[in-house]
C-alpha cells in the first residue's frame, strides 16, 4: 500500500505509527516520504525527530537511528539513512547535531551552509542556537538580533533569544521578546518561556517555575529542556524536593540520557549536605557529557566535600581543561582557585603556586579576552639580596578590580610563597601589586616591602605562605 502514497499520505501514516508507539515503522515511513517530496518539511522534521529520541533513550529499540551519532557530515547522514541530496537534509542533519548535543560540529556545518543560503531564516536560527549550546551566549543573541530584524515573527526564535538574554542580564531587551512574543501568540510554548524568563531575571522563581512547567505541558515535542529550567527555578526558591522529583521526572522517564537531570539531581542532594549521593548521580552525568567542564567541576568540588582531595584535584584539572575549550573563563578560574587550595591544603606548596598564578593570570585576562593585559610576575633565577629600589611593573595589574577576595588571597599567597624561599625581587612585585588592595593583607605587603626596600630581610618575622 506504502508504495501507492505520495509524501504527504506517508507522512500522516508516519504520524499514526508514531502515535501508535511504533517509531521503527514510523522513521521508515518518514524516509520515504521526504524520498517521495524532499522539500516536505513536516517529514524532515519527523526523521529528525525520531533520530533524536532514539538517542535520548526515550524508547527501546532504534539501533539503527542512532547511527546518526556515527554521521559527520549531511552527506553521511543521507547515505547512513537512505535520504535524498537537497538543502533540506542539510538542515536537518545541523537540527540533529544540535538536539543530540554536538554543537561544534552543528556550528561549523550551519556557517558553511550560511555561505550558500546568507538570507535563510532557518539557517540563521541553526547558527543561534549552536552558539546557545556551546555557552556563547552574547554571540548567539547577535546572532538572533540579526535574525528577528528580518524576520520578527518567528516566535520559536523569540523563545530561544529570551533564554540567552536572561543569561546576558539584558532586561530591556527581554521584556521586549516577552511583549512581541506575546502579541503574536499569548499562549504559545515560547511566548510562556519568553515570560517565565522575565520572572526569573527579576528573581520571582516560583512562578517563573509554574510558566516553565505550563511551556512544557502546552508543548507537543514534551522539551525536557524546559523542565531542566523549572527545576532550577524551584532550586532557586529553596523547594529542593520539588526540584528532586523534576529532575526523576526527565532522568527516569523523558530523557534517561539527559545529562543535565543527572547533574541536577546529585546538585539537590549536594544541597541537602548528602555527599555521598551525589557522587553517583554526577558520575553518570560525566559518562553522559564527558566533554563538559562543568560536571566534571561539580564532581571535583564533592570530593573535596567528602576529603578525598587527590581524586578531586584530578577531575577539577581535567574540567579546568574542558572549561577553556568551552570558553567559560569564569568558571575556568574557580576550578583553578579551587585546584590552589586543595594543593595549598595537601601541603603541595610548588603546585600550589602554579595554580595561584593561574588564577591571577586569568583574572588580569578578563572574563571573555584571550591575551592578558600585561605580564604577571614570575619566579626568576637570582642571588638573595636586598631590594635597593622597587620599580612596579608597566601597566595596572588589578586596578579598581583587585576587590575580588579569591585573587588578594592568591596574591598574598604567592608573596609570602617566595618571601619564605628567599626570592626577594619577586616577593616585592607581589607586595606592589597587593597595595592596590584594600584587604588586611595591604599592611602585610607594605611592611614588607619596606623592609625589602631597606634591605633588613633578617628583620621581617617568619611566616607561612599557608
Amino acid at each position: 500500500v506504502q508504495n501507492r502514497l505520495d509524501g504527504p499520505t506517508l507522512w500522516v501514516y508516519g504520524r499514526v505509527l508514531e502515535d501508535l508507539e511504533l517509531p521503527d515503522e514510523a522513521f521508515d515511513a518518514f524516509s520515504k516520504a521526504v524520498s517521495a517530496c524532499p522539500l516536505l518539511w513536516p517529514a524532515w522534521e519527523g526523521v529528525v525527530r525520531l533520530c533524536v529520541s532514539a538517542r535520548q533513550g526515550k524508547e527501546g529499540g532504534g539501533k539503527r537511528r542512532t547511527k546518526v551519532l556515527e554521521c559527520d557530515s549531511a552527506r553521511e547522514f543521507g547515505e547512513c539513512f537512505g535520504l535524498p541530496a537537497c538543502i533540506v537534509r542539510d538542515l536537518s542533519f545541523v537540527s540533529v547535531l544540535i538536539d543530540t548535543g554536538r554543537f561544534s560540529l552543528a556550528l561549523k556545518e550551519a556557517e558553511r551552509l550560511e555561505s550558500l543560503l546568507p538570507q535563510a531564516a532557518p539557517v540563521f536560527s541553526l547558527k543561534a542556537r549552536a552558539l546557545q549550546g556551546l555557552g556563547f551566549h552574547r554571540r548567539a543573541v547577535a546572532a538572533f538580533r540579526s535574525l528577528l530584524e528580518k524576520f520578527p515573527l518567528r516566535l520559536e526564535d523569540l523563545g530561544a533569544f529570551s533564554h540567552s538574554l536572561r543569561l546576558v542580564g539584558e532586561e530591556a531587551e527581554l521584556k521586549w521578546a516577552a511583549q512581541q512574543a506575546a502579541r503574536i501568540d499569548r499562549f504559545s510554548p515560547a511566548a510562556l518561556l519568553a515570560a517565565a524568563e522575565v520572572l526569573s531575571l527579576r528573581g520571582v522563581h516560583l512562578q517563573a517555575a509554574a510558566l516553565f512547567k505550563r511551556a512544557f505541558m502546552t508543548d507537543p515535542g514534551k522539551p525536557a529542556g524546559v523542565l531542566v529550567l523549572c527545576a532550577h527555578e524551584l532550586i532557586e526558591a529553596k523547594r529542593f524536593a520539588g526540584a528532586l522529583e523534576v529532575f526523576r521526572l526527565i532522568a527516569e522517564d523523558l530523557e534517561p540520557q539527559n545529562a543535565l537531570a543527572w547533574l541536577g539531581i546529585g546538585q539537590a542532594f549536594e544541597l541537602a549536605h548528602r555527599h555521598e549521593f551525589c557522587l553517583f548521580f554526577y558520575r553518570r552525568a560525566a559518562t553522559l557529557t564527558p566533554t563538559d567542564g562543568h560536571v566534571f567541576h561539580a564532581l571535583g568540588e564533592c570530593l573535596a566535600k567528602i576529603g578525598r582531595l587527590r581524586e578531586a584535584a584530578r577531575h577539577l584539572e581535567k574540567a579546568f581543561s574542558l572549561l577553556g575549550a568551552q570558553r567559560q573563563f569564569t568558571d575556568r578560574r574557580t576550578a583553578a582557585f579551587r585546584l590552589f587550595q586543595i594543593h595549598r591544603e595537601e601541603g603541595r606548596m610548588t603546585e600550589a603556586a602554579k595554580w595561584a598564578r593561574t588564577v591571577f593570570l586569568l583574572h588580569v585576562r578578563g572574563d571573555e579576552k584571550n591575551a592578558p593585559l600585561t605580564r604577571v610576575p614570575e619566579p626568576t633565577t637570582q642571588q638573595p639580596g636586598p631590594v635597593k629600589e622597587v620599580v612596579p611593573p608597566s601597566g595596572d595589574l588589578f586596578g579598581e578590580r583587585l576587590q575580588r577576595r579569591d585573587v588578594v588571597e592568591v596574591a598574598a599567597f604567592l608573596l609570602a610563597y617566595h618571601r619564605d624561599r628567599e626570592e626577594t625581587a619577586i616577593c616585592a612585585e607581589w607586595c606592589v601589586q597587593l597595595l592596590d588592595s584594600c584587604a588586611p593583607e595591604r599592611e602585610v605587603a607594605r611592611h614588607t616591602l619596606a623592609v625589602l626596600e631597606a634591605g633588613q630581610t633578617g628583620s621581617l618575622a617568619p611566616f607561612s605562605c599557608r
